[in-house]
C-alpha cells in the first residue's frame, strides 16, 4: 500500500479498527497504526454511547490521521427506533444483546430525548449524528440507514447548529463508562 502511494495510485491508507466492542486493546491498536507512520486515516466506533476511542484523537491530530466514525446510530438504537422489549434474528449483530442490555438501551435513548431533544433537532439520530463529529479530529462518519427517508432525516442533520459544549459535556458524563453495556 505504500508503495502505491508513493507511486500515486492511491491517495491514502486507512485502517478499519474491526470488532464490535471498544476497549482497551481498541485502543492499543489504534496507537499501533498510528505509531507506523503509514496510515492516513483510521475507522473506528464513535457515539454517544462508546467514546472512550476519543482517547486516541490527540495522537492522531498530530500525526495527520483523520478519524472516520462508525457505529454513530448504534446499529439503530440511537434512533429510538427499538423499544426495551426488541429481539433480533438470528446472524443479526444485534443479537449478542441480552433482554436486560436493549432494556437498558431504550432507557439510555428515553434519558438522552427526554433531556437533549428538542428543536431544531427532530430526532435522536439527528442529535447522534452531531455528537459524533464534534471533535475536530473525526473528519468524517458513516451514518447508516436502511431506507430513503432515514437518508433525508440523517442529512437535514448537517444544516443543523454544532452541539453547544454543555451539551457535549453532559452526554460524555451521562455515558462514560457505558461500554459496558455496549460491549458483549
Amino acid at each position: 500500500m505504500a508503495r502505491f502511494k508513493t507511486e500515486g495510485k492511491i491517495r491514502a491508507i486507512g485502517a478499519s479498527i474491526k470488532g464490535p466492542n471498544v476497549t482497551q486493546d481498541t485502543a492499543d491498536l489504534c496507537h499501533q497504526y498510528i505509531d507506523t507512520g503509514k496510515i492516513d486515516a483510521l475507522q473506528l466506533i464513535y457515539s454517544i454511547f462508546r467514546q472512550s476511542n476519543d482517547q486516541i484523537f490527540e495522537q492522531a491530530r498530530q500525526a495527520g490521521v483523520g478519524i472516520i466514525a462508525r457505529t454513530v446510530l448504534e446499529s439503530g438504537f440511537l434512533t429510538g427506533k427499538y423499544d426495551g422489549r426488541s429481539s433480533f434474528p438470528e446472524g443479526d449483530h444485534r443479537a449478542r444483546w441480552a433482554p436486560d442490555q436493549i432494556q437498558r438501551f431504550k432507557e439510555a435513548t428515553d434519558r438522552i430525548a427526554s433531556q437533549f431533544l428538542h428543536p431544531p433537532f427532530e430526532t435522536l439520530a439527528q442529535l447522534a449524528i452531531k455528537f459524533s463529529p464534534a471533535p475536530p479530529e473525526v473528519t468524517t462518519l458513516i451514518q447508516g440507514a436502511r431506507t430513503s427517508s432515514q437518508v433525508e432525516s440523517n442529512l437535514a442533520a448537517e444544516n443543523l447548529p454544532e452541539l453547544d459544549s454543555e451539551t457535549l459535556r453532559d452526554l460524555d458524563e451521562m455515558f462514560a463508562g457505558f461500554e459496558e453495556v455496549v460491549n458483549v
